[in-house]
């Protein structure tokens, strides 16, 4: 019995409002759990993670993107066939270019982290979560984001429909859907939403530029508020970063405002990149179902 491209398309829309649901408890539960506790600041009894981040290290680090996206797009465009269009080819320009960019920036800001972090890598947040029920934070985050990135969304959208707005479809799916290209760009575009984004993206936005902020901001005794600075600032360049599509702008900015909570509050890069990666894998498994369920 094959399923109708309809059939998949409510099925999804059931996925869709079951997992807003799913988030919308997790968020109650946790906002009853801070009620109970008498309404503390989230960020009380957080890691400390110190460590030496200034200002030249985290130039250094923000200078690796637009250094290594050059460099990169001139070797992509050098080394570019005659066989692909012209659309094609600033597709897979911007592909491949944007994940050797992203790599390339993960190896500096280890680089960079390995010598400012008091405990290395580890003291960066290279290792297992160290609040109580830490890894709960990974389906609980990611459903939240889910939650919250999604009415934000719906609410853009709208808004951008009514000025007429054409909004571009991301460069992943445009591969995606172009039967023409090769599988290795599918995979290629896939590896990189799935592997070098999270990875790359939480590294930089979350452990240097963060945690640098979070440094430049003078602590007062006793409060979190240079934290929670940190942390929402950091979550609005997120957003920021992802200008090309201005619809997901605002919800981005808060999903980044999320994974700097997860990240500082257990003091692992684990647990945001993990939620990340999460994040970006439904989309792709609900492309997948679309085009290869019917076959089932």
């Amino acid at each position: 019995m094959r399923i109708s491209t309809k059939q998949l398309h409510m099925l999804l829309v059931g996925l869709d409002y079951a997992l807003l649901a799913a988030g919308g408890i997790v968020l109650l539960l946790w906002l009853a759990l801070w009620w109970r506790a008498g309404r503390r600041d989230p960020l009380r009894g957080s890691p400390l993670r110190p460590q030496r981040l200034g200002p030249l290290s985290v130039w250094v680090c923000l200078l690796a993107y637009p250094l290594g996206a050059s460099v990169w797009t001139g070797m992509v465009d050098w080394t570019a066939g005659d066989h692909f269009s012209e659309e094609q080819i600033n597709l897979w320009r911007s592909l491949m270019a944007g994940n050797l960019t992203l790599l390339f920036m993960t190896l500096i800001c280890l680089a960079v982290a390995r010598g400012a972090f008091i405990g290395g890598l580890r003291g960066f947040g290279l290792r297992l979560p160290r609040a109580r029920f830490g890894w709960a934070y990974v389906p609980g985050g990611w459903l939240i984001s889910i939650l919250v990135t999604q009415l934000l969304l719906m609410a853009c959208v709208h808004l951008l429909d009514k000025l007429g707005y054409q909004m571009p479809e991301h460069n992943v799916f445009l591969a995606l859907h172009d039967p023409t290209m090769p599988a290795w760009v599918h995979r290629l575009a896939i590896g990189g939403a799935l592997m070098l984004a999270p990875v790359g993206e939480e590294l930089f936005f979350r452990g240097v530029i963060q945690s640098g902020l979070r440094r430049m901001v003078w602590p007062r005794y006793g409060s979190w508020r240079h934290r929670w600075f940190a942390i929402v600032l950091t979550g609005f360049l997120f957003g920021l970063a992802h200008y090309n599509n201005i619809r997901d702008v605002l919800p981005l900015a808060a999903f980044g405002i999320i994974l700097g909570y997860l990240y500082e509050r257990t003091g692992s890069l684990y647990v945001p990149i993990l939620v990340h990666v999460l994040f970006n894998a439904k989309p792709l498994l609900w492309f997948a179902i679309m085009k290869y369920g019917q076959a089932l």
